[in-house]
């Protein structure tokens, strides 16, 4: 396994960086030289800027490893699902099946940056199929770290993650082969990391209406435990005090929430203009 190397310089002064109104999103990330043969990439937005860095993150002695991603973390705790995100991203590097980047920070090789479609949503993922698919290997240096913070309500976190969600059909169209497992050497990793997120509420749907129609004593309760379930979901998203001493209401509550925005990411996927999907926060 190579040695990573993270370099960082870093300003605490404050930094106020201020967007266009209608940002395009393949223009999002902000690519600055940081090296004759790297580049990296930044996500610059209101909530990340409070610091200023630069991140130029190599493997000695790997020929084969072209690309790497840094990790992002926000200011307030985010619970359960984001620890899991991060614990999946780090398995995944391991096994060399990393197959999306932190949009915050993430470098990779100059001459293997590719042009990037018009309107094009998932850059940070996006950039690395096209390197894995190059044959080559996509990392993840834990040392280099994005800062931020959570979003200020419900909504703002809903419209992240439907945008990202609806990114991925995007993609999956512009890149078939990501469904080939005889292309895509991160084939396994994909189908249950991405695409099965995509499934899911379809399945839970499927589920609830099975339950309630199977006419069988065991069915009705189980019927009933998704009904209460849902419930406290609600509570937890739209009445988070009222829930705040049912345990694991918030999980409950990111899960359905989570998977909300799976089931409306299809038909948002298919607007005419993704920039519908990105909202100045």
């Amino acid at each position: 396994m190579p040695r990573m190397r993270a370099s960082f310089t870093q300003d605490e002064t404050a930094s106020t960086v201020t967007p266009k109104a209608e940002p395009v999103p393949s223009a999002k990330p902000l690519a600055r030289a940081v090296a004759s043969s790297s580049s990296s990439f930044f996500n610059i937005a209101p909530r990340s800027c409070t610091r200023s860095m630069a991140v130029s993150a190599t493997a000695s002695g790997t020929p084969s490893f072209c690309a790497s991603s840094g990790a992002t973390e926000r200011a307030a705790d985010i619970g359960l699902y984001w620890r899991i995100e991060t614990a999946l991203r780090e398995g995944e590097a391991r096994l060399g099946w990393l197959h999306g980047v932190s949009g915050a920070i993430h470098a990779m090789r100059r001459e293997l940056v590719p042009v990037l479609p018009p309107g094009l949503i998932l850059d940070d993922m996006y950039l690395p199929a096209t390197v894995m698919f190059a044959g080559k290997w996509v990392w993840m240096a834990r040392d280099a770290v994005a800062l931020d913070s959570a979003s200020q309500d419900e909504t703002e976190e809903f419209q992240r993650k439907l945008r990202t969600l609806a990114g991925n059909w995007q993609l999956m169209a512009k890149l078939p082969s990501l469904l080939d497992p005889f292309a895509n050497p991160a084939w396994f990793a994909f189908v249950s990391h991405k695409l099965l997120r995509l499934v899911a509420p379809w399945a839970m749907i499927a589920a609830l209406i099975a339950s309630a129609s199977a006419g069988r004593p065991f069915y009705t309760v189980l019927f009933v435990l998704q009904l209460l379930a849902y419930v406290v979901a609600a509570l937890a998203i739209f009445r988070p005090r009222a829930a705040s001493g049912i345990p694991l209401a918030a999980t409950a509550g990111t899960f359905v929430m989570l998977n909300a925005a799976a089931l409306w990411s299809l038909p948002m996927s298919l607007r005419l203009d993704p920039r519908g999907l990105w909202k100045k926060h």
